[in-house]
């Protein structure tokens, strides 16, 4: 499930004009101390268990580390400055980089430190090989399973120029003496030559046979794909956001005029928007290269097929670049998303306040409203593929609508109607009397989670699917793997 970004994108671009402001109106010496204030400070207030998961996933808020375990790392959180964290597609695993040091991150929560005066590090997405440069400022691979430092460039490297396969096998990027090449991890002596340009990687295949980049050249970005043994321009303009998937066969390469779609059965990029290109939304991902806000990211998925695009003003379904993008009708900002194979669901409340859910597939859309539920519900919501939609009608009632039917899960005259399905623990949670509750799908499994909880809050998007609540405005709480923290004012 994906929440739809309408909302965000217009708090976005006004966050970023109210920094720029804030920032101008500073002393350049006061630059610092923002930084250090937009720091939030967060306290534990109940802790939650251990519990033993095999691979246990990660989860990085305002640098403190939450493990599904139930455990928690706070040895990042004072660093001086900013810090990166890059994790894997599955989030079992994360490089970090705090106080110019690189470390690897597994779920156990105890980070091995691999090396200083570096300012980046990434992680391959399907592997645990964390990509870095030394103390000298060479190119190394960390191989985790196997605790073993792998120096892959001895001239002078820069991690946010380079790209390492999701598998950790390929890395590619510039070095003075050969060019841009893509370099065998295993056989550091074995690579192959891009081109003698200096150019910066974007991704590279779990293969190295394809890879994409880009470089500026005479005040003009240039995008390339590489594969077949050839350099092929895909487009060029003013700046270029790429969003590639794992094997490198199809990208999104955007800049603020325009949006071109590229295959590597295409001689070149076609042109599919006159518009920057905000988000892409598909089955997995897509996900940051370099970190969780990354320019350029990646989504692990055989094609983009079936996505949707995201502009800051307008939605799209995405089918062909040789097909005219759909427009999707936009009703609320409530609208979430799910995808399955290939087809796309939109669970929307109309201009009649009913409840529907579109399809979208092989481009063609599909809209259905969902019966047995009265217009004017108070509030829904949904679990990751849609395939279960939660409800609060009129009278205070919390439904489960699965394969056409309603189940009854809860009632009580007390029920608030803000709900939050969280998609980690897969339980519903809502406020009754003054309390956080959650509930699975059978109406006995129902349980007390938090006490003094008066209001769930959808505002706070950094946090994905964890809950955010609040009691009487004045203290604000977030449930990350069974954790229950207070942000400190």
């Amino acid at each position: 499930m994906k929440k739809k970004k309408s909302n965000t994108k217009y708090i976005f671009l006004t966050l970023i004009l109210i920094l720029l402001f804030f920032i101008c109106g500073l002393a350049a010496n006061d630059v610092i101390s923002v930084k250090k204030y937009a720091k939030k400070e967060m306290t534990v207030i109940k802790k939650a268990e251990h519990t033993d998961v095999d691979k246990p996933r990660i989860f990085e808020m305002d640098d403190i580390l939450y493990s599904e375990n139930g455990d928690i790392y706070e040895g990042f959180k004072d660093a001086p400055g900013y810090s990166h964290y890059c994790s894997k597609f599955d989030g079992t695993g994360m490089a970090v980089t705090a106080d110019n040091k690189v470390y690897y991150v597994d779920g156990k929560l105890e980070p091995r430190y691999l090396s200083e005066s570096s300012t980046s590090a990434v992680i391959s997405k399907k592997a645990d090989f964390v990509l870095y440069n030394d103390e000298v400022h060479e190119g190394c691979v960390y191989d985790a399973a196997n605790d073993q430092k792998i120096t892959i460039c001895e001239d002078y490297f820069t991690v946010y120029d380079s790209a390492i396969s999701s598998n950790g096998r390929y890395v590619a990027f510039y070095e003075r003496e050969s060019g841009t090449i893509i370099r065998d991890v295993q056989n550091p002596e074995s690579f192959t030559t891009v081109s003698k340009k200096d150019l910066d990687a974007i991704a590279v295949s779990p293969d190295g046979k394809r890879a994409f980049f880009k470089n500026y050249d005479d005040e003009t970005y240039f995008a390339y794909s590489y594969h077949d043994g050839e350099l092929f321009e895909i487009a060029r303009g003013n700046h270029f956001d790429f969003f590639v998937n794992d094997e490198c066969t199809e990208a999104f390469v955007s800049d603020i005029y325009s949006t071109y779609f590229y295959s590597t059965d295409m001689e070149t990029g076609v042109k599919i928007l006159d518009d920057d290109l905000f988000e892409v939304s598909c089955q997995k991902g897509p996900y940051g290269i370099v970190g969780k806000h990354s320019s350029n990211m990646i989504a692990d998925v055989e094609s983009f097929k079936g996505c949707i695009l995201e502009t800051i003003s307008k939605d799209y379904y995405f089918d062909s670049p040789y097909k005219s993008l759909i427009l999707l009708e936009q009703y609320s900002s409530n609208e979430l998303l799910g995808f399955d194979n290939g087809t796309v669901y939109r669970l929307y409340r109309d201009s009649d306040s009913d409840l529907c859910i579109e399809t979208m597939e092989n481009g063609h859309l599909n809209s259905n409203k969902i019966e047995g539920i009265d217009p004017f519900v108070r509030s829904y919501t949904t679990c990751d593929d849609l395939s279960k939609i939660y409800y609060v009608d009129r009278d205070g009632n919390l439904w489960l609508y699965e394969n056409g039917e309603h189940k009854l899960l809860h009632s009580s005259p007390d029920l608030h109607s803000n709900i939050q399905y969280d998609s980690f623990s897969q339980r519903l949670f809502f406020i009754e009397k003054e309390s956080l509750y959650s509930i699975g799908d059978d109406p006995e499994d129902c349980r007390l989670e938090f006490e003094n909880a008066d209001y769930i809050s959808h505002n706070y998007y950094n946090y994905e699917d964890f809950v955010v609540f609040s009691y009487k405005m004045e203290k604000r709480y977030v449930r990350v793997f069974g954790n229950y923290m207070l942000f400190d004012s």
